[in-house]
């Protein structure tokens, strides 16, 4: 996956869990599915900077 190969070629950065922000729709990624959720389908990972906001 495209998140994992970055973080694997970035160690400056680090992968936010999404439950943190949306715990009851999200584990490491928001992953939205049409047919699921009834709406446009959407990804959304969140990556930051080692060292900030710590």
């Amino acid at each position: 996956m495209v998140v994992e190969r970055f973080l694997k070629e970035n160690p400056g950065f680090t992968l936010e869990k999404a439950e943190k922000v949306l715990p009851s729709i999200a584990e490491q990624y928001v992953k939205i599915f049409p047919p699921r959720d009834g709406c446009d389908g959407s990804f959304a990972a969140r990556i930051r900077r080692r060292g900030e906001y710590d």
